[in-house]
């Protein structure tokens, strides 16, 4: 768009398709505020004052809706400018399909790091269990021989107490 004076005298078809206008007699003469949501007035026009380069705003349509652009205003003198917008509605949805992907990830991976730990802490348990039942295989084997060896002890007692056979010289021997 091309204005002269603060007035818009000069369009492309593309602002036209963008901005919802049939043809350039709908906005012939209008100033470049008429295209913006009115919360950014302020905005625009300090940027037109300031000559600063790109930045993004929202535009508003014919019918009234609004829309993100990325605008550029190149100054021919004090009055006469020509406004570059390129509609980014596009880029601000996949820029938030991205951003809802890169939240989904960060909980996925914090989801999957927990899970990790979680199986570590399993796994470092059964080791000690192993470990224990290990320890516990070694001490009841290292007391089955001379349990074994008392038991055999008490039966041969046993057998000669029934055999009559238990006197104070065999009760020394064992």
């Amino acid at each position: 768009s091309i204005f002269e004076n603060g007035k818009l005298v000069q369009v492309n078809g593309s602002f036209l398709k963008m901005f919802g206008h049939e043809s350039f007699e709908e906005i012939k003469g209008k100033n470049p505020i008429s295209f913006i949501d009115s919360s950014k007035n302020n905005f625009l026009k300090k940027s037109l004052c300031q000559k600063q380069l790109p930045y993004e705003m929202m535009a508003r349509r014919k019918n009234h809706t609004v829309f993100p652009v990325l605008a550029n205003i190149t100054h021919h003198g004090e009055n006469n400018y020509i406004i570059s917008i390129i509609n980014i509605s596009e880029l601000i949805l996949v820029q938030n399909k991205l951003e809802v992907l890169n939240q989904n990830l960060e909980e996925k991976v914090y989801q999957e790091v927990e899970k990790n730990k979680k199986q570590q802490i399993m796994m470092l348990h059964q080791s000690r269990m192993a470990q224990m039942g290990e320890m516990i295989n070694m001490i009841a084997h290292q007391w089955r021989q001379p349990l074994n060896n008392i038991s055999m002890l008490f039966q041969t007692v046993v057998s000669k107490y029934k055999s009559q056979k238990l006197n104070d010289e065999l009760l020394g021997e064992i």
